[in-house]
């Protein structure tokens, strides 16, 4: 975080950044400590029968990103990946935790499922495939280091607010390029052509313009 008015260290660890998805009264919630992704098991004893087609569960993850943790799930268990839904997508450095749905599962196979750094828990038959944009919001807890005096100022206003806008930043189209600020005047303009002629040719310095070719 470093802005005119104040600075301080944001995501210097991804425990540094938790966020858990609400899903009307329900916060798919973290593990009480990072040491539950050292051995993680999966119990399906308390499952009820059902005979719903999706079986839903939180899929917790640390430090990855979120379509490498929705195709080793996929991979593991699903026999097509469309089979697996999910409200939003999720932070890499971070510790998040979200609803899953997955259509007519192999449970022996999430009893064996197994990634690093990934965890399944909380599982429940569902009518429905959870899909894009069912998820309310999401409730963060975030760790800031080295914060100076205008930057705590800032953060005793946000501390006190219930919930903030999602603007346009490194969260919706990455870090790499760092055009963000010019990607989100043009969709605020109303330039949707130019953006996305933006974002597909852009390419940063630690990127090869020959890839784009």
């Amino acid at each position: 975080m470093n802005n005119e008015k104040g600075t301080a260290i944001f995501k210097h660890l991804p425990e540094d950044f938790i966020v858990e998805e609400i899903q009307g009264s329900t916060i798919s919630k973290v593990s009480d400590s990072t040491k539950a992704f050292e051995n993680p098991k999966i119990d399906l004893r308390i499952l009820e029968t059902s005979q719903r087609n999706f079986l839903s569960c939180d899929l917790e993850k640390i430090d990855t990103d979120h379509f490498s943790a929705v195709s080793a799930v996929s991979k593991k268990i699903c026999n097509n990946p469309q089979e697996l839904g999910y409200a939003g997508t999720k932070d890499k450095k971070a510790w998040t935790c979200q609803r899953i749905s997955i259509f007519n599962p192999d449970l022996e196979k999430i009893k064996e499922f197994s990634y690093k750094n990934i965890i399944l828990k909380n599982f429940k038959w569902e009518k429905h495939k959870i899909k894009i944009g069912d998820l309310e919001g999401n409730r963060f807890t975030i760790v800031l280091r080295d914060a100076d005096k205008e930057a705590i100022k800032i953060l005793s206003k946000v501390r006190n607010t219930k919930k903030l806008q999602n603007y346009f930043g490194s969260q919706r189209f990455g870090s790499l390029r760092n055009n963000n600020v010019k990607l989100g005047k043009l969709i605020l303009k109303n330039k949707f052509e130019e953006a996305i002629f933006a974002f597909l040719t852009d390419f940063g310095q630690e990127e090869s313009p020959y890839l784009f070719l």
